[in-house]
């Protein structure tokens, strides 16, 4: 099928909609090549790595406290992380890592190639809280796709930081695709003794070579842990809230696991935590064994316990427990020193891989339904798996209109300056998005979510 076939078919299909059948006219061959190629190959890749029961099941069923939960399993573990850090600052030093890279541009080859980073040394109980924080948003990023519109997931990806760690050399697969030598894992990343003994490369700038800048929303230091949310409730850094400090202002010395760790998910089923055991590889008797666990979690005493505290801190002042992560925290790595050497060395401008779930589908930045003013409310009479109700405003992606005096709006000035070659027309139908209007609001987001991507849209 010719792609003008195909454009008169997605044409066909948006009519009624004339902004968005002028989108589609717009598009070039070349974008909508790259995004139905790309969309293809995610799907190709994600074949047999699905989320598995235990994780569906979870999501499925999750009520308003398991998502307060999550969420502040997050801010806790952070808050340990930031209290330990600001104890023990990481230090960094240069260093040379070597890469082996079959390419077939060199005739298919093995070659060594060597890229310059930072080695970050950090403390290892900051390592630890942080793996866990990792973890733990890596599952609310899948359970975000399974919850059924009851949770959103927000979070800057973190591939541009991770690239420092994996260099912008490129290869050539036996198709002639080109591809990164290493792809970034995201939230996936799993630490190992070579380039990756923590997740010190948070602590650098993003890489140079990360070519949608849109994906960072302006950040251009150390990863934004404070931008990452749950239902629209920013992940809170506090670590007098959470313990992390004493009363002199230490940090404690052994590891402060959250009552969250305790969850049916995250206990071990084989080799793996349940959560990230292949399907497959799950008896029967496995199965029943979960459902029995996560049918009784809920009257477990680490849930009871700390739902109970939950009570007691919105009883004692509940305006204060009302804004718990409404406004961002201080960042993770505050008054850690940041590092003034270059991330690596410059490269080509390939784009980052997308931080994608075990689904092959990306994790939204944006979701139809977030539920703002009720993920950290413990409900006074309703019961708990009482459904969540959508605030009646406006389109959940839509931006926040600047106040007259004001700064442009980042996403404004991104989009800008990735459309600066194409048409006025285009241009300004995403300016009107980027005020508003409701009725390209709602046109664009009747795009797909990979083509809102590529345009810094969401």
């Amino acid at each position: 099928m010719k792609l003008d076939s195909f454009k008169s078919l997605l044409i066909k299909k948006a009519e009624g909609n004339t902004d968005l059948q002028t989108l589609i006219r717009l598009i070039s061959h070349d974008i909508l090549a790259e995004e139905i190629i790309e969309s293809l190959e995610k799907m190709a890749s994600s074949k047999g790595n699905k989320a598995n029961s235990a994780l569906t099941s979870f999501a499925g069923g999750m009520t308003e406290p398991d998502i307060h939960m999550l969420h502040d399993a997050i801010s806790h573990h952070i808050s340990h992380a930031a209290a330990i850090n600001k104890e023990h600052p990481p230090t960094m030093a240069p260093i040379t890592h070597d890469i082996n890279v079959t390419d077939h541009r060199d005739g298919g080859v093995q070659k060594t190639r060597q890229f310059d980073t930072q080695k970050v040394d950090m403390h290892p109980l900051a390592t630890k809280h942080i793996e866990t924080a990792m973890k733990l948003a890596n599952i609310a990023a899948k359970s975000r796709k399974w919850s059924m519109g009851k949770m959103s997931f927000d979070h800057v990806p973190p591939n541009a930081w991770e690239m420092n760690h994996t260099s912008d050399h490129t290869r050539a697969n036996s198709k002639g695709h080109i591809k990164f030598a290493d792809d970034q894992q995201g939230l996936k990343r799993k630490l190992d003794n070579n380039r990756f003994p923590n997740h010190g490369y948070l602590m650098l700038t993003p890489h140079p070579s990360s070519k949608n800048k849109g994906k960072l929303r302006g950040n251009e230091g150390q990863y934004p842990f404070e931008e990452m949310k749950i239902n629209d409730k920013h992940i809170v850094i506090d670590p007098a809230h959470y313990g992390a400090i004493d009363s002199n202002g230490k940090a404690p010395t052994k590891y402060t696991p959250h009552a969250f760790e305790s969850h049916p998910l995250l206990q071990k089923e084989g080799k793996n935590e349940t959560w990230s055991r292949p399907e497959d590889d799950r008896s029967d008797a496995d199965r029943s064994a979960y459902a029995a666990k996560l049918n009784a979690w809920q009257e477990t005493p680490e849930f009871t316990n700390w739902l109970d505290k939950q009570g007691e801190l919105e009883q004692k002042d509940p305006a204060k427990y009302e804004a718990h992560g409404a406004s961002r925290s201080a960042p993770l790595f505050e008054g850690v020193k940041r590092s003034s050497v270059p991330s690596a060395q410059q490269g080509n401008e390939a784009d980052d891989d997308d931080d994608d779930d075990e689904d092959g589908a990306p994790t939204q930045q944006a979701v139809s339904q977030p539920k703002p003013d009720t993920v950290l409310r413990r409900p006074a009479s309703a019961p708990v798996s009482a459904p969540v109700s959508a605030p009646a405003s406006a389109p959940a992606n839509a931006p926040a209109t600047a106040a007259p005096a004001a700064p442009e709006h980042p996403r404004a000035k991104q989009i800008r300056a990735k459309l600066s070659n194409e048409s006025p027309e285009f241009q300004k139908v995403l300016h009107s998005y980027m005020a508003g209007d409701p009725k390209v609001t709602k046109a664009l987001d009747a795009l797909p979510d990979e083509l809102k991507r590529k345009w810094g849209i969401i």
